[in-house]
């Protein structure tokens, strides 16, 4: 393979799923196989939580950051368990209904009151349902060109597979002695180490990541939010993050011209399959 580009001990060392989208992540055991089909990681982010005007609710809503303590467990490949009380099982059947989405129409079935008294009484958020993302209806186009790009998502924005570099996170702590090394505040789903710092950068929507037993393509630079600078453990916000993001990571996007704040790549899937730690990565 003469246009290998790295193979010089790039490796997955962490896989996080989100079983609701905004809301506290789940690092897999190191015997658990992540999943991957064509919208992304399976059983990830295809649920959200939306307010009583269909609007999105995470903890990046200014007043909503206590729902990073709002912890769902997998509990297999596709259900997940609210704070250790109440299954969530993915339904084929239920009211269903459609709304905007970043600019595209999306369709959500809801069926869990159970859970949703469940949330309402550990969020205080009386207007918060979850909806369940209608995978066969997908995402349409709305009033203009969506912004996350060509390749089907569920609840996700920017990018099928988000990713983060470890090494370029050592390396900014280490020069700036800022707390970023708590991977909670990415939300990455595959935290990989072993290029070097930044060694992410030099890889062109041209690139590919081929794995042993999945492959991804079209990797690009991730617009970070405010949700970073949220503590997840006191739930206090700051801006150390933000500027760092801006002074060191400005970058343009595939979906603006202007250069703007970014940490981690995004990819989409190439080929469905499973990923593992420890899983090697060439970058062709």
């Amino acid at each position: 393979m003469s246009d290998v580009l790295s193979n010089s001990g790039i490796q997955v060392v962490e896989r996080w799923v989100y079983p609701i989208k905004g809301l506290a992540g789940t690092v897999l055991d190191p015997e658990t196989p992540m999943l991957i089909d064509e919208l992304g990681v399976v059983g990830s982010r295809r649920f959200a939580l939306l307010d009583g005007d269909n609007n999105l609710v995470t903890a990046k809503n200014r007043g909503m950051e206590h729902l990073l303590q709002v912890r769902p467990i997998p509990s297999g490949p596709r259900s997940f368990i609210l704070g250790g009380e109440v299954e969530i099982l993915p339904q084929e059947e239920g009211p269903e209904f459609e709304f905007e989405l970043y600019k595209d129409i999306v369709r959500g079935r809801e069926r869990w009151p159970e859970a949703n008294k469940w949330l309402r009484s550990n969020t205080g958020r009386e207007d918060l349902r979850l909806v369940q993302f209608v995978e066969e209806f997908g995402r349409k186009r709305s009033r203009e060109k969506a912004w996350k790009g060509d390749a089907p998502t569920a609840f996700v924005d920017g990018a099928q597979i988000h990713i983060i570099n470890l090494d370029t996170i050592r390396d900014v702590y280490a020069r700036h002695g800022i707390k970023v090394s708590d991977i909670r505040r990415y939300k990455p789903d595959a935290v990989i180490a072993g290029g070097g710092p930044r060694s992410e950068h030099g890889w062109g929507e041209a690139t590919k990541l081929i794995l042993p037993k999945a492959s991804f393509k079209r990797p690009r630079p991730l617009d970070r939010c405010q949700l970073p600078d949220v503590d997840p453990d006191t739930l206090k916000r700051g801006n150390e993050l933000a500027k760092m993001f801006r002074d060191e990571f400005r970058m343009a996007t595939p979906q603006s011209d202007d250069m703007r704040p970014c940490f981690g790549i995004g990819v989409d899937v190439g080929s469905t399959g499973v990923i593992l730690d420890h899983d090697s990565i060439q970058i062709i």
